[in-house]
């Protein structure tokens, strides 16, 4: 899951802003570890409210978590 995280930084700008603000205050390998934890709260209440996938912005909120500009091909390959 880290190295979908490193990647997700890559591809998708709000997640790749989170993991930036992360990284200068925490330190790289514990901000890889946060935004892998963020995209999996994302996953697991896209696959329990068996919702199609919504493109929104990361809130901080569980209940709200969603994976930003993901095409639904590549979160079906999570």
């Amino acid at each position: 899951m880290i190295e979908a995280a490193q990647h997700a930084t890559h591809m998708d700008p709000a997640v790749g802003a989170y993991y930036d603000k992360l990284r200068i205050s925490k330190g790289n390998a514990k901000a890889r570890v946060a935004v892998a934890r963020k995209l999996l709260t994302a996953v697991y209440y896209i696959l329990k409210r068996k919702e199609a996938y919504k493109p929104n912005s990361l809130h901080d909120s569980p209940g709200q978590t969603r994976l930003s500009a993901w095409s639904p091909q590549m979160v079906d390959r999570l």
